[in-house]
């Protein structure tokens, strides 16, 4: 698989993987509790909900790229 195929394959996170995914999207989503106290609703306050979404997409990506689950080998 060349890298560019790569970048659209789904990598399963670890067990630990999942942990730092949920991380992230703890710190993702204080963010957002905190950002709505004081944006206003507008189109600029949209934006800004659409880019920590993507925020989050990455961060999961990066992470479970970082921190592939990884099958056992099987007994002979």
């Amino acid at each position: 698989m060349n890298e560019l195929e790569s970048r659209f394959q789904y990598v399963r996170p670890s067990a630990d993987g999942i942990v730092l995914i949920e991380e992230a999207r703890s710190i993702i989503r204080d963010a957002v509790t905190r950002l709505q106290r004081c944006l206003p609703p507008c189109r600029e306050t949209a934006l800004v909900w659409t880019k920590l979404e993507e925020a989050s997409m990455w961060a999961n990506k990066a992470i479970a790229f970082a921190h592939p689950h990884v099958e056992p080998e099987p007994l002979p």
